[in-house]
């Protein structure tokens, strides 16, 4: 949340898990998160400025609508507003989630076509 520029008390976080929480396990899957941040952040961008910014960090080695886990995790810790940033082991954890979330991901890469067109149409 702090990367999307949003402070929130334990007690808001408390709220905003249970508000999505539907198994009533005290945990939240990332899809849910991202469709619960993206009632809370004005969104601007469209679908194809985002689907571009994900090209950016993608490379030739793979099928062209993927990015490596690795230049996912290192695009969030390296770019974009210092103290927004995320750690390292937090980014890691994310885009770890993010991927085993998206099983028929081919092994570090991520379909972030697939994910972006899915995220913008929920």
């Amino acid at each position: 949340m702090r990367t999307l520029g949003l402070r929130a008390t334990k007690l808001e976080l408390d709220a905003l898990v249970n508000e999505i929480d539907s198994r009533g396990t005290g945990e939240i899957d990332f899809d849910s998160f991202v469709t619960a941040m993206s009632r809370k952040v004005n969104i601007n961008e469209t679908e194809d400025e985002i689907l571009n910014a994900f090209a950016q960090f993608a490379d030739e080695c793979g099928p062209v609508t993927t990015v490596t886990k690795n230049a996912l995790v290192q695009a969030l810790v390296l770019h974009g507003e210092k103290e927004k940033r995320m750690t390292a082991d937090d980014t890691e954890d994310l885009v770890t989630s993010t991927i085993q979330a998206h099983s028929d991901t081919m092994g570090d890469r991520f379909d972030y076509v697939r994910f972006v067109k899915e995220t913008m149409n929920k």
